[in-house]
């Protein structure tokens, strides 16, 4: 149900993507990886993908949509996330969402709700599944145009891309 008050999302980080994701035989030392956040909104279905992992990371990517990308009539908001010990249930996480309602007031109400293992079906867990992940990507830029041309109906997904610094 749409309320222009009330928004409910999901985030959680999604597979982690080698790269470079190539079909030759090259051997590298080390290869790294691209770690995507997915924040996809309920009841637009509008989804921001963005990078690095963490629970520092997920505040960060917390605030900046709340701060920056949520509409301010927005004043209640549900999150649905997986009860990952090492991510969502930090105190760090808990900490800057009771922030966001006493100390900055910037909504009057959070409710986080944790699905029962197995059984969550979250937004964000399908939207990796359209993702091509066997694309031969060399370079991160060459996913975030996966990314983006993975969901084109009815919105495409927004991609935030996060500097290596952060």
């Amino acid at each position: 149900m749409k309320n222009e008050s009330h928004e409910a999302i999901t985030f959680d980080f999604q597979k982690n993507l080698p790269m470079p994701n190539l079909t030759t035989n090259v051997y590298y030392r080390r290869l790294l990886s691209l770690y995507s956040f997915n924040i996809p909104t309920l009841s637009t279905g509008h989804s921001k993908q963005k990078g690095k992992i963490g629970s520092d990371k997920v505040t960060s990517f917390l605030y900046n949509f709340i701060f920056i990308l949520l509409d301010p009539k927005v004043k209640n908001i549900e999150l649905f996330c997986d009860g990952c010990a090492r991510q969502n249930k930090k105190f760090t996480v808990l900490r800057f969402l009771h922030y966001v309602v006493h100390a900055a007031r910037k909504l009057d109400r959070i409710k986080l709700t944790f699905p029962v293992r197995g059984h969550s079906y979250l937004e964000c867990d399908w939207n990796m599944v359209r993702t091509n992940q066997k694309y031969p990507a060399e370079i991160p830029e060459h996913r975030v145009e996966v990314f983006e041309s993975a969901h084109t109906k009815p919105f495409p997904y927004y991609v935030v891309n996060v500097d290596q610094a952060l």
